[in-house]
């Protein structure tokens, strides 16, 4: 019965061995084959690399002369619950295009709001940094002539701004490029 079952046993030390012979037979087209992948994948990444500028602003809101910054208001949750939508809305679109006279809207708006006090990121992503801190600008002022419906007056106090992007967010590292590919 074992002699049966002996021609059905793997050997691994003569698959190691025949496996090392053929690494060192073929190591040469094998780093050839590294060195394609690492430059196929770093072409391509250069190829449809597109840079993207990020501009953000930290702000709280103030509603009918009270703020909100303390939490646990009712006008805290509303203002928590309705930015979001109204920031990403088409009326706040609209507006951004009518203030910057464009005729379409060239970025993404992003929103965090803060769970410890009632403050807000902005963060808009433009191809464009200046196209970006003007959109973050423009938001920021029709802001609360875009909710005084939803949300009645409020005051906007930004607390923190970036500025133009200096370079972009998405930064493409070459050295990371050929690494990805290797």
């Amino acid at each position: 019965m074992s002699n049966k079952e002996e021609p059905n046993l793997i050997d691994i030390t003569s698959f190691l061995e025949d496996f090392l012979k053929t690494v060192r037979k073929f190591w040469i087209s094998l780093i050839i084959c590294i060195l394609i992948t690492a430059a196929g994948f770093y072409i391509y990444a250069r190829v449809h690399y597109q840079p993207e500028y990020q501009s953000q602003a930290t702000f709280s809101v103030n509603t009918e002369g009270s703020s909100v910054i303390s939490g646990g208001t009712s006008g805290s949750e509303q203002v928590k619950e309705s930015l979001p939508y109204i920031l990403q809305s088409d009326v706040m679109k609209n507006m951004v295009m009518e203030d910057l006279e464009l005729d379409t809207f060239p970025a993404q708006i992003e929103l965090e709001s803060k769970e410890s006090a009632n403050f807000y990121i902005l963060k808009v992503t433009s191809d464009d940094a200046g196209m970006a801190y003007g959109i973050l600008q423009s938001i920021l002022e029709n802001c609360p002539k875009a909710s005084v419906y939803v949300l009645g007056k409020i005051q906007i106090e930004v607390l923190d701004d970036s500025g133009i992007a200096a370079r972009p967010w998405n930064y493409m590292d070459k050295r990371m490029s050929l690494a990805k590919g290797a």
